[in-house]
């Protein structure tokens, strides 16, 4: 079907922005595929980073059987005082020891463990937009307001947007039905979480370079 999933929209956001995307989930999903260069439909225009500075936090329904090291970093370049780091700062530091160990993630971990898996990878893939999909309801809400303040801390020049709820005081994007008219974005300053160890890790490119 070619009928439009929303109405036109138009926004900036400038580094280090946090923005919540409101409207039909088809049509926030869309919205978010098309910010990260996944979506070849609609019209219109998208400027930003290129798809490999993007990163889409979601949702993750399988792993691959590998080291637990390489799950977290692909490259393998990340010391691992920063892998460690990762895993304590999401809350998985139990399985630091188990760093080289090759096993079926999928199965030994619940899937809120394996959210903030892939949350652990992101943060350690550095991403200049960074994209936060549907479907993160089995995180409680403090925990994924928590997790986003360390993001936002350790990548102060990350922009974020999120199709979950976003944080009090977060842009809004509203995505209106088709036949409407999209509503303007409210700006609203944020106060900056406290550093961690994690976060010094991140700004100093895992101490090869500075911010």
């Amino acid at each position: 079907s070619n009928a439009p999933l929303a109405g036109p929209v138009s926004f900036s956001l400038p580094p280090g922005a946090l923005a919540g995307l409101e409207g039909p989930p088809p049509a926030t999903a869309a919205l978010l595929a098309a910010l990260a260069g996944l979506w070849p439909w609609g019209r219109g225009r998208v400027a930003g980073p290129p798809p490999e500075a993007c990163a889409l936090w979601s949702r993750p329904a399988w792993l691959p059987e590998a080291a637990l090291a390489r799950l977290l970093d692909p490259t393998g370049e990340v010391p691992r005082p920063a892998l460690v780091a990762a895993l304590e700062g999401v809350g998985l530091g139990a399985l630091a020891p188990r760093l080289d160990e090759t096993a079926n993630w999928s199965a030994s971990l619940e899937e809120p463990e394996r959210l903030r898996l892939a949350f652990a990878r992101l943060l350690l893939s550095r991403p200049a937009l960074v994209l936060v999909g549907e479907g993160l309801s089995v995180l409680e809400a403090e925990e994924l307001r928590r997790l986003i303040a360390l993001l936002r801390a350790a990548l102060p020049r990350a922009v974020v947007v999120m199709a979950a709820p976003a944080p009090e005081g977060a842009e809004r994007i509203v995505l209106a039905a088709p036949e409407g008219e999209a509503l303007p974005a409210a700006r609203a300053a944020q106060r900056p979480p406290r550093r961690a160890p994690l976060i010094a890790w991140l700004r100093q490119g895992f101490g090869h370079a500075r911010e």
